[in-house]
């Protein structure tokens, strides 16, 4: 693919920037165009989120309600310090539920479809080039994510085994919590820029490698849904799409600003 090879660690913090600053003008591309009608016909994935989100209340419950019982109000110290305890719990048990259990895929997996809607609506309104969709297209949609989770999980699992271990033979696990993160962070990152890609015709192989030469832009993208899937119950609502139309925004203007000689695809939706 022509102009890969132009990859540098400049680029990648540029995208990554880049990204981040998409954020805002998401939120208001999604109000202006009210890319939520038409996809309530989707009713059955919007009750299984709803179950999503009544698993991930429930577990942060149990958080606060075990940090009420221990928490201590006999001075100003002590109340800082036990504010200061819920938040590390709520980080430490919301990262391991959500991350280290693999919730966050099984998200992306019930939404895949809605994900799909907002990329697809995005491109439209940016290209001005309406495609005829039809139900096949978004069973392609929703198989080719399952493939994309279990890529994106078994890989995860051993590069995370592999920072663990290197770290752990160094003895230099300062870094260990950061290197996971990103790793993470990037693979969350793919599989919300690959319903992009898959529009364009790429194949999942050309999807990842068209990916690595958008890495920052994939760290930022996942950066942002991590987070927004830790925020109790809105979470699993909130992230999947909102992020969906940053990461087209991002990746659609990087086009035009480059002259498109890092992505040399046409926008050829699957049938």
């Amino acid at each position: 693919m022509k102009g890969l090879d132009r990859f540098s660690l400049p680029q990648m913090l540029g995208d990554f920037r880049f990204a981040f600053e998409k954020n805002r003008e998401a939120l208001y591309f999604i109000r202006e165009h009210r890319l939520w009608e038409g996809f309530w016909k989707f009713s059955w994935v919007m009750r299984l989120l709803v179950f999503a989100g009544l698993i991930a209340s429930f577990k942060f419950y149990g958080i606060l309600r075990n940090w009420y019982g221990g928490a201590s109000t006999d001075d100003v110290l002590a109340v800082g310090q036990s504010i200061v305890t819920l938040f590390d719990q709520v980080y430490s048990e919301g990262y391991h539920f959500l991350f280290l259990g693999g919730f966050k895929y099984v998200v992306l997996l019930l939404v895949e479809i809605i994900v799909f809607h907002f990329v697809r609506r995005t491109l439209e309104i940016k290209t001005g080039n309406r495609q005829d969709f039809t139900p096949r297209t978004f069973i392609r949609a929703q198989i080719r994510m399952f493939v994309i989770v279990l890529r994106n999980f078994i890989l995860e699992t051993l590069l995370t085994v592999a920072v663990k271990t290197v770290m752990g033979i160094i003895g230099f696990t300062l870094l260990q919590t950061p290197l996971i993160l990103l790793i993470q962070c990037y693979f969350l990152g793919f599989a919300m820029i690959d319903n992009y890609n898959e529009l364009y015709g790429m194949s999942i192989r050309q999807s990842a490698r068209t990916t690595q030469h958008y890495s920052g832009l994939a760290l930022a993208v996942g950066m942002t849904t991590y987070f927004l899937l830790l925020i109790p119950l809105l979470g699993p609502f909130i992230a999947p799409f909102f992020v969906a139309v940053t990461a087209t925004l991002s990746l659609h203007d990087l086009r035009e600003a480059e002259g498109s000689w890092r992505y040399n695809w046409q926008w050829s939706p699957p049938s």
